[in-house]
């Protein structure tokens, strides 16, 4: 599959665009914002910043392919947070607000795994997904967006998965830490939200990304042979849009 848009910068201004009106408005944002053109973007369901809380619409360019999906969160659980910050308040900590919740009860019941099925039946192939894991430095000001990109960061974990018909297989395996092992043994949803569950995590932040990849538009395409920016809002981001909201 191929795209009409050109980099993530212009996916993500133009979907924005096209998701804003009366009711909500979205932003465009760089991960990075000392390197837009090379930098992840997101769209978020507000002109909050750090916006930790939400779920995103994720889009970033690798290997001449722009990636185009959701992103989701999760920071420190209360207590872990309490004791990071040295018992102030964190922006870092979970709560009710944040999207990793419902994100967990869709993936618990069922629904993320009918969203999957619905995006296959629209793309005809596998929907990917990347987990990230990532501990954090022991700084009460710590802030996610403003040092991920420092070049003393402290290495992460990451694992990707391909999913067909919600069975999942290991795409890439950059798990270093032997703790989480038990990454590599996930074969379905279903065992993908055990282990998002359990207190693996607790102290760790992840990144949670679901996309769909495309290929970057050459000299010489017909663009109407290319997904535009609707195709893909309508047929992959519309259906995960249930985890972006305010």
């Amino acid at each position: 599959m191929k795209t009409q848009l050109i980099n993530a910068r212009d996916a993500a201004r133009t979907i924005a665009h096209l998701l804003s009106d009366n009711e909500q408005s979205f932003t465009p944002r760089p991960l990075n914002r000392f390197s837009p053109e090379e930098s992840r973007w997101w769209v978020i369901p507000s002109s909050e910043w750090p916006a930790y809380q939400y779920g995103k619409y994720t889009f970033w360019v690798e290997n001449n392919t722009l990636c185009c999906g959701l992103g989701i969160e999760k920071g420190l659980e209360p207590k872990v947070a309490l004791l990071y910050s040295k018992g102030k308040p964190s922006p870092l900590a979970l709560d009710k607000e944040w999207a990793w919740y419902g994100f967990l009860d869709s993936l618990k019941s069922g629904e993320l795994a009918e969203v999957f099925s619905l995006i296959e039946d629209h793309i005809e192939r596998p929907v990917q997904l990347e987990i990230s894991i990532h501990p954090l430095r022991d700084r009460g000001d710590f802030n996610r967006y403003e040092t991920r990109f420092d070049q003393n960061e402290t290495p992460f974990d990451q694992i990707r998965f391909s999913s067909t018909s919600n069975q999942l297989s290991i795409t890439t395996d950059e798990i270093t830490n032997p703790d989480f092992n038990a990454l590599k043994k996930i074969s379905s949803l279903a065992d993908l939200y055990k282990i998002l569950t359990s207190d693996l995590l607790a102290w760790f932040w992840v990144d949670f990304n679901i996309w769909v990849p495309f290929k970057l538009p050459e000299e010489g395409d017909n663009p109407q042979d290319l997904w535009s920016a609707w195709d893909i809002t309508e047929r992959i981001l519309l259906p995960l849009g249930r985890w972006v909201h305010k």
